[in-house]
């Protein structure tokens, strides 16, 4: 029995490292920032944040790689006049679903970096047009993405399905 318990704290010692994968501190401090800007202490689920715990077991985060690649938090509570820019730094992130929250303002053109992004999903919240031409300048340099879902929000569509022809360039 004692060379089984032994042989489990070699185990554990040497494979427990690579088990705890660090985050990019980048990514980390993103988060952190999402947290505070957008009044992390009121939401209705924040599991994990602004714990030791590891990034991929907070409410709504999801890493790969020790890179954050997503963050799903619908209808959780998130106020804020405007997304932190940091958000732009997040350079694998591939989903950001901020869906029936309590956003407002204006995107922040450094989520034009995010070149990973497959799904951003920023529905029935309060974002605004700031040059009146519909889409925020910044969606047009997703060139990653496949879904975009931006309805009930205050951007002036002008037209229908008419988007400006800076789109998917």
């Amino acid at each position: 029995m004692k060379n089984i318990y032994i042989l489990f704290i070699a185990v554990w010692f040497f494979v427990s490292p690579s088990l705890k994968a660090k985050v990019n501190t980048t990514d980390s401090l993103a988060l952190l920032n999402l947290y505070s800007t957008t009044g992390g202490f009121g939401w209705k689920h924040k599991t994990g944040w602004r714990t030791k715990a590891p990034l991929g077991s907070w409410y709504g985060v999801t890493v790969q790689g020790g890179r954050v690649t997503g963050i799903v938090l619908p209808n959780n509570n998130l106020t804020a006049n405007t997304l932190p820019y940091t958000l732009g730094r997040l350079s694998n992130l591939q989903v950001l679903d901020l869906d029936s929250n309590a956003l407002k303002g204006v995107l922040p053109d450094s989520l034009g970096n995010l070149s990973n992004l497959t799904v951003l999903s920023l529905n029935n919240n309060k974002f605004l047009d700031s040059s009146n031409a519909g889409l925020p300048k910044c969606i047009a340099r997703l060139t990653s993405l496949v879904t975009l879902n931006l309805g009930n929000n205050y951007w002036n569509f002008s037209e229908f399905f008419a988007f400006p022809d800076w789109i998917g360039k």
